[in-house]
């Protein structure tokens, strides 16, 4: 039988990903009480959990120049980047490394990789990352939970005291009262199959914004690199070296669009443009590469950590031909989109609430993601920064009682689906929202007319639909609340896209093809106002912006086409 638990703690930190391990971890040197709360099971859960990545490090005395670093990555955001941060991320890399190193966590090679001037990334070891930080989490005196899902933030007095939720497996209704609450849950996708899309739902910018607080960047997508064909359940990592596009006519198309930085991102917005022109399907060429160039292939699969991945497939870089490739849709996954909006010591603007990781709305990436490995040096900077500020902050904080009437309604509305004895299921409301939103021309190829059928679309999802959801046990009741914030956060998308009328990055808008500066030279933040999702845009320092004297054609390295509907 469920029962109702209450628990204290100083330092709560929602999410046992790398951001929350980092952030549970040093909250601990304050020799405070640290809980970090999971609803999967830490070790094994969290983008650094597949192993198979990268951690971006700067260390000038490798040879890195601050600079040439600084002026790599905001080229690529497109002057959307918070430089504070960027710099900040760059400068604190290093140490996290070196804490991970001691922490005994494995790396394939100490040299690493440089894929352009103001990018290096060391390889980590295939699910090495995560068991062993799971274990210094344990080690340091924190207390780990797993299999709860948290639902809701409590807001008592004008501050964050803890969150609610209930045990997946028993159906426990679980109070927290925390003196400072982190949230590190990552970032937001639509369970679509995949190496991180199947399981982030936005379960911390939902529950944040619900709560008050302010989210950025919604419109700005991930990346993706689609997969082969051919083996439909490789990516295109697997042919790391190898990157030469051609359409369906055989022309290379990429430098049409990225003359200069051929980045995954950008051949993925690159490779849209070409299926939407009619130019497609699009081929991976092996048929031109040399003995070198497949060589090269090889090698990088290899130091990429992914030779399992070709090996199962049955792929092999030196036998290749042209292989087609398969794109579906980038639909948010990296630290590009969204997020809580913090200061640079990772507080939020509700007392009490930090953020960490890929829901931390830093901005570091700006309007599309920068180099390899960005985002996990991201995610150990902002959870150790995180851990920090919230530590500081509950060695000053009092405890606050929360009212039972408010815990006795928090009950109540969590545990409604399980007691209909009728109505839809979270698969079905899930799949419907995965038909509505996954399309590349309403992710990716924007247009207004169809982002706003998109949006009547999901208004109906949730004011029809979630409401009459049903669960048939604790386990349906965790899906239900991931659909609740997955339509949540598909609306703040559609909403966010809308309102940006231009493009810019990772946003392309087919009915505003252009950037606009100096108007757009913003970032977009939602926030709830009177139960309505109200949108503002906050304009980036001016110190920060580009030559507005040079050429529109020089200020920018991503060509956008003017009009793809008469391509």
């Amino acid at each position: 039988m469920a029962v109702d638990r209450t628990m204290e703690t100083d330092v709560m930190v929602i999410g046992g990903g790398l951001a929350g391990a980092f952030a549970a971890i040093k909250a601990r040197e304050f020799s405070l009480d640290v809980t970090v709360v999971e609803k999967a099971y830490t070790g094994k859960s969290g983008g650094a959990a597949l192993g198979a990545s990268w951690l971006a490090v700067f260390n000038p005395e490798w040879g890195h120049d601050l600079d040439t670093w600084m002026s790599f990555i905001t080229g690529i955001g497109e002057y959307l980047n918070h430089r504070e941060w960027v710099e900040i991320i760059l400068k604190e890399s290093y140490a996290r490394y070196c804490d991970l190193l001691a922490w005994g966590i494995p790396f394939a090679s100490r040299k690493g990789r440089s894929p352009a001037p103001g990018a290096h990334a060391m390889p980590l070891v295939k699910n090495g990352i995560m068991p062993r930080l799971r274990a210094k989490i344990l080690e340091s005196g924190a207390r780990i939970l797993d299999r709860i899902m948290i639902t809701d933030l409590v807001e008592q007095d004008g501050r964050i005291c803890g969150a609610v939720g209930f045990h997946t497996r028993d159906g426990d209704f679980y109070t927290f009262k925390a003196k400072a609450t982190i949230m590190a849950t990552g970032s937001g996708a639509f369970k679509m199959p995949g190496w991180t899309d199947s399981y982030w739902t936005a379960d911390g910018d939902a529950m944040s914004y619900r709560a008050g607080a302010e989210i950025v960047g919604k419109e700005f997508g991930g990346k993706d690199g689609g997969t082969l064909k051919e083996f439909a359940s490789a990516r295109i990592g697997v042919v790391g070296g190898h990157n030469r596009y051609v359409n369906a006519e055989g022309e290379p198309f990429i430098s049409r669009y990225a003359p200069k930085h051929d980045t995954e991102t950008r051949r993925m917005i690159s490779s849209l443009f070409e299926v939407h022109a009619g130019r497609g399907p699009i081929f991976l060429d092996f048929d031109s590469a040399t003995p070198e160039e497949r060589s090269r292939a090889a090698k990088a699969t290899e130091s990429s950590g992914l030779s399992w991945l070709a090996e199962r497939v049955g792929f092999d870089a030196n036998k290749a031909l042209r292989t087609e490739i398969e794109f579906g849709s980038w639909v948010g996954n990296q630290p590009s989109q969204g997020g809580v909006v913090v200061n640079t010591d990772c507080e939020s603007m509700l007392p009490g609430l930090f953020a960490a990781g890929d829901c931390a709305g830093t901005r570091m990436c700006g309007s599309c993601y920068a180099p390899m490995g960005y985002g996990l040096a991201g995610a150990s900077v902002t959870g150790h920064r995180a851990g920090k500020s919230a530590a500081e902050f509950a060695l000053k904080a009092p405890q606050i009682s929360v009212r039972e009437t408010e815990m006795a309604e928090f009950r109540k509305s969590i545990f409604q689906p399980l007691l209909r004895s009728g109505g839809f299921s979270p698969g079905f409301i899930t799949q419907t929202l995965q038909n509505i939103m996954v399309p590349y021309y309403i992710m990716q190829i924007k247009h207004g007319e169809r982002l706003k059928a998109a949006l009547t679309l999901m208004e109906f999802l949730g004011g029809h639909m979630l409401p009459r959801m049903k669960a048939r046990d604790p386990h349906e009741l965790r899906m239900a609340h991931e659909t609740g914030n997955m339509v949540l956060n598909a609306e703040m998308v559609l909403r966010a896209s809308l309102f940006r009328t231009e493009s810019r990055g990772s946003h392309y808008r087919e009915d505003f093809p252009r950037r606009s500066d100096p108007d757009w030279l913003a970032w977009t933040i939602l926030k709830q106002e009177q139960g309505e999702m109200k949108l503002s845009r906050r304009s980036v320092p001016e110190r920060w912006w580009p030559d507005l004297t040079r050429p529109y054609e020089e200020r920018y390295e991503l060509r956008f086409p003017p009009d793809l509907s008469s391509s």
